[in-house]
């Protein structure tokens, strides 16, 4: 369900590597896998994984008391096929099996900004202000209906939904959207896939807009102009300010 306050515009920041550019000039972005974020409490492998025992029997009891005829007939074919691949299968858990198959379709992520102007996402994101980011027009799809906002905490979520909720598996997606307090300035929004390390493409006109960072080489900006060209996206330069800790857009 998309949110009700989605802003108009989303950023995503990229380093100057010829895969990103790529991607650019194909109109696709880069699916990743949230163990490979920079964050190690980031996502379901931490929150739900290395909970405690207790934490995911009662995630796995709320399912069983709850489920459906077709739901437990679904959970009972994957707990067959894990027997069936696992080479101990007296440690076959259908807790974990169950954790598992839930949270499968959802580990393929890309991960976007309300900011275009943040200094450390500049220097974090798109290698020390060299890369580029790419604004992108959220009533286009897959945005529009797809883009999950992401909260920040100081205490890890804990499981509380109803099962309707987690037959739907909207209960357990919710881990991959809760951050601690620390990355809050990053206004971080996602979009949740079933592929993972792959690339999904977008419209051609929901990229509004290029930002080139102010440490940008010629040779890169040559390239990213050259592959936005076919389409008439705007390229912008951005530039440090004289006075101020801050980035601004160079005029044309």
């Amino acid at each position: 369900m998309p949110s009700t306050d989605l802003p108009r515009y989303v950023y995503k920041y990229q380093s100057p590597s010829a895969h990103n550019i790529s991607n650019l000039r194909e109109n696709s972005l880069w699916c990743s896998h949230p163990s490979k974020f920079n964050d190690p409490f980031d996502c379901a492998e931490a929150l739900l994984w290395n909970r405690p025992p207790e934490v995911k029997s009662s995630i796995y009891y709320q399912f069983i008391m709850n489920a459906g005829f077709d739901q437990m007939l679904a959970h009972a074919k994957d707990l067959v096929a894990a027997e069936a691949s696992a080479e101990d299968k007296d440690r076959v858990s259908p807790t974990e099996t169950f954790i598992a198959k839930s949270l499968a379709p959802f580990r393929g992520i890309v991960c976007f900004s309300e900011a275009k102007n943040h200094l450390l996402m500049w220097g974090h994101y798109a290698q020390s202000h060299s890369g580029f980011c790419l604004e992108f027009d959220t009533t286009f799809e897959p945005f529009k209906e797809k883009l999950r906002k992401v909260t920040y905490r100081t205490k890890m979520p804990v499981h509380e939904g109803s099962v309707r909720e987690l037959g739907a598996r909207s209960d357990l997606t919710s881990f991959l959207l809760v951050k601690a307090k620390e990355w809050k300035y990053e206004r971080e929004w996602r979009l949740l896939y079933e592929v993972v390390d792959a690339i999904v493409k977008y419209p051609v006109a929901a990229l509004t807009a290029v930002y080139l960072g102010a440490k940008v080489s010629e040779a890169t900006e040559s390239e990213i102009r050259a592959s936005v060209k076919p389409t008439m996206t705007r390229v912008i330069n951005m530039e440090l300010a004289a006075d101020k800790y801050k980035l601004l857009e160079a005029r044309p």
